[in-house]
């Protein structure tokens, strides 16, 4: 397995560890709920989205860019939908949830590009 799949997925069990043991000990399950939903709702984004770099690494040069940009659209608003939705029938604190979103958005997406620059730079010109 890539050593950088299994840093995405420790991060994410401990972060569901961490989630589920605040759930069940404080008082404030709304907000640990909240906090959940958007940190794997970002997860499951970011999967999409390394899934993509992984599949279309190696092919031509338009393909790549196609399926990064292509992937990102197409992520972008099956995210903003999903948002909607859960914001709309499901009971959490929305600033919570949009938070979580943001800063575990942003932080995937520095570990994306990272991701990409040390790929690019193992790469034999």
């Amino acid at each position: 397995m890539d050593k950088y799949l299994k840093i995405f997925l420790i991060s994410f069990v401990v972060i569901t560890i961490i989630a589920i043991s605040f759930y069940f000990s404080l008082n404030y399950k709304h907000e640990v709920i909240s906090a959940y939903l958007g940190y794997f709702l970002s997860s499951l984004n970011f999967a999409g989205g390394f899934a993509a770099i992984k599949l279309s690494f190696n092919k031509p040069f338009n393909i790549f860019m196609g399926a990064i940009f292509g992937g990102m659209i197409i992520r972008l608003c099956l995210t903003l939908l999903i948002i909607f939705i859960i914001l709309k029938f499901f009971d959490i604190r929305a600033y919570i949830f949009i938070f979580v979103i943001f800063v575990s958005y942003i932080f995937y997406l520095i570990f994306e590009v990272l991701y990409l620059n040390l790929i690019k730079g193992n790469q034999k010109i």
